[in-house]
């Protein structure tokens, strides 16, 4: 028996070494594929960054390489700083933060306090990270070639005469992807940031939040399906000697697939709205609520990849005018084809079977004021078969509804009476409520026909841009 578990033993202990070998190799190979790969996409959209390879040390569990970063934009002295590596080999690592399981783990620290120290504004951002490094991470390549990626913004303190900004236990973040980026899951952790401005004679207080992203399919770096969630303890701002508050705050989104399409929902709540100024006090006798939800469906498919791919294109362009450091702004380098395929993109998304709800409310205790606004498309024809305004007119059905309580209009209740007088609204016990419908063409407030065509005229039958591209 004890000679069946030595031999056990020493042959994981052989495959471990054999591991360690194959997979040292492979991350020197895959150091230069990952810097030739990034440095044809970089060049690809015109981004002014490269990276070489300054230097490789290979070891037997560990190898060591350091990179050089150039950003380089047209006209401007190009600005240069090293990154660190620290490649542990597979399959088993260990790793201060613990052990890792994959073909290979690179720690990257890019020496961003080279560049700030050459730069005297740049000196005091320094001085604020105490020595520390101010960026840090790591990518964990499994044996599929999925990528965990992790990033650490260190904590940071800044003090002057003027003020200070203070970032509490920094950013901390965490994604995983599969070897398509077809999928992305992670969190990231923001610290407490406290800003003060002596100047305003005001300070700003937000509290720790956490953003968690679980993406089951994701295009161009959009959320196909999937859902994210976001939740913040607080906010404070303090301006005059009055504080303003925000507390509870949560925001979810999620994205799915059915027989109409994709459709998807985001919801964002605060749960406690305060303040101590005596404008809010003297109408409310404790905190407010508010809530914001949109609601949508019947999106094709096939139109959200070719936005998507449209989007990211000019998001690069915009990305790449930045790095560049031109003067004018990203929008004003996308071409006028860029501007009518973003459009006509966004144009094609409307059919058939389209849904659009957003609503807005606040309230107190059991008093609520709001609105909401329900859209839909119903025409068998998509929206970018439509010649004119009156067409694009006859294929939407669509609702608001608004409603004020008496509680937001403490010791204005006159102001009630001009919409009510007007006919715009109705008087209800709890206060005033307004509703429009709008049925193909036909307008309706309040249950009144509104002849707004005659007022539009001949704008209903022109050509609509989108016509003539």
């Amino acid at each position: 028996m004890k000679k069946v578990l030595a031999v056990a033993v020493a042959g994981l202990v052989g495959l471990w070494i054999v591991g360690v070998l194959f997979f040292g190799r492979a991350a020197t190979i895959t150091v230069d594929e990952q810097i030739d790969e990034l440095n044809r996409d970089l060049a690809d959209r015109a981004i002014p960054v490269s990276v070489a390879k300054q230097s490789y040390e290979s070891g037997f569990l560990t190898s060591a390489s350091r990179l050089l970063v150039t950003v380089d934009p047209a006209g401007k002295e190009p600005v240069r700083f090293g990154v660190d590596l620290d490649i542990h080999h597979g399959p088993f690592m260990l790793w201060p933060s613990g052990p890792k399981l994959g073909a290979y783990y690179i720690g990257f620290t890019p020496d961003l306090a080279a560049v700030l120290s050459e730069r005297e504004k740049a000196q005091k951002i320094l001085s604020g990270f105490a020595d520390r490094d101010p960026l840090t991470g790591g990518v964990l390549i499994d044996f599929a070639g999925g990528k965990t990626l992790d990033l650490k913004l260190a904590p940071f303190e800044l003090v002057a005469d003027d003020g200070a900004v203070v970032l509490e236990n920094g950013i901390v973040g965490t994604f995983s992807s599969d070897d398509q980026y077809s999928t992305l899951t992670g969190s990231v952790e923001f610290g407490a940031l406290f800003v003060e401005d002596e100047s305003e004679a005001g300070t700003l207080d937000i509290g720790p939040s956490t953003l968690t992203v679980d993406i089951t399919e994701m295009y161009a770096g959009n959320m196909l399906t999937g859902e994210l969630s976001y939740t913040l303890g607080a906010v404070a701002v303090n301006v005059d000697g009055a504080e303003h508050r925000i507390d509870n705050v949560s925001m979810y989104g999620f994205s799915g697939k059915n027989d109409s399409g994709v459709h998807g929902s985001v919801d964002v709540v605060a749960n406690a709205i305060s303040s101590t100024d005596e404008s809010f006090t003297s109408i409310f006798d404790g905190p407010l609520s508010a809530r914001l939800d949109i609601d949508y469906e019947g999106l094709e498919e096939r139109a959200i990849r070719r936005y998507a791919d449209i989007n990211q294109r000019i998001n690069q362009k915009f990305y790449s005018a930045l790095l560049q450091g031109d003067e004018a702004s990203g929008l004003d380098g996308l071409s006028e084809e860029d501007m009518q395929a973003y459009v006509l993109s966004m144009v094609g998304l409307i059919k058939q079977g389209f849904k659009f709800d957003y609503g807005i409310s606040v309230a107190q205790g059991d008093a609520n004021t709001g609105f909401n606004l329900s859209l839909d498309w119903v025409d068998s024809k998509a929206l970018i078969h439509k010649k004119t305004l009156r067409q694009v007119l006859s294929g939407v059905q669509a609702n608001l509804k608004v409603g004020i309580d008496k509680v937001f209009l403490s010791g204005n209740e006159g102001m009630m009476k001009m919409p009510v007088g007007l006919g715009y609204a109705v008087e209800t016990p709890s206060g005033i409520e307004s509703e429009a419908t709008f049925n193909r063409g036909e307008l309706r407030l309040n249950g009144q026909v509104i002849p707004y065509a005659k007022k539009l005229g001949s704008a209903l039958d022109k050509e609509l841009p989108w016509r003539a591209w």
